[in-house]
């Protein structure tokens, strides 16, 4: 006689990751490209800019002026303003798809497990504090054990408001001010600009690729985690 065929059974936390490891992929890939590119622009300006001084009459101070001048804007264009645009506008896009990934994992395991109430049941502000409590009540997830990687990614989340809703102008007075500098204090992410005891309301300027490397880094960390050890789907 025939045995039946055994149903495997599936790992659908390991699918999940899957697909949002195939996603990180992507995104360190774009932004490796994008950075790259406006180093060797850099590169390029700094190359004409030299060669321009030094095909130079010393005595032709008009056209120096005017050469500094053009170097002054468009370096300021290529090294801080263009590579300031896309970290913030990068990073507001791994924020939204942190979100949208820790919903479509509650909706998920709603559908699968037959829970109770859904998400959307829960009472908070914002979609990422209603996953995490459902993860928490619902899943069983502990996040003690994710809290490391899970502070990182709000106070992320903070400064991707704050870049939404303001254009990364930060005042003084907010407590989001000590908030940032609290934590660039320690890992130099970014400067606020202008600089001055007079300056009221400075602009967060994201300085560099580092806050991008590091929030890729914490976010495949978190969701290896998640879905690696924490949610349970076969039990």
């Amino acid at each position: 006689m025939t045995k039946p065929t055994e149903i495997p059974i599936i790992d659908y936390a390991e699918f999940l990751l899957f697909g949002i490891e195939f996603s990180l992929v992507d995104f360190k890939k774009y932004q490796t490209t994008i950075e790259n590119f406006l180093d060797k622009e850099k590169k390029s300006l700094d190359e004409s800019y030299n060669k321009s001084l030094a095909e130079l009459d010393q005595d032709d101070y008009k056209k120096y002026n005017q050469i500094a001048k053009d170097y002054y804007y468009r370096s300021g264009d290529i090294a801080t303003l263009f590579p300031h645009n896309f970290r913030a506008s990068f990073l507001v896009q791994i924020i939204t798809f942190i979100e949208h990934e820790l919903k479509l994992i509650c909706e998920h395991y709603e559908f699968e497990k037959q829970t109770k109430y859904s998400i959307n049941d829960l009472k908070g502000t914002n979609d990422i504090e209603k996953a995490k409590q459902f993860l928490e009540k619902s899943c069983n997830v502990n996040f003690r054990n994710l809290d490391k990687e899970w502070q990182f990614i709000l106070k992320i989340k903070r400064i991707r408001n704050k870049l939404i809703h303001s254009q990364g102008f930060v005042k003084k007075t907010e407590k989001d001010w000590k908030v940032f500098n609290d934590f660039n204090n320690k890992l130099k992410y970014f400067d606020f600009s202008p600089k001055g005891e007079l300056v009221e309301e400075p602009k967060l300027i994201i300085k560099n690729r580092l806050l991008i490397d590091d929030l890729l880094k914490v976010t495949e960390d978190f969701f290896n985690k998640l879905l690696g050890k924490e949610l349970k789907y076969n039990c």
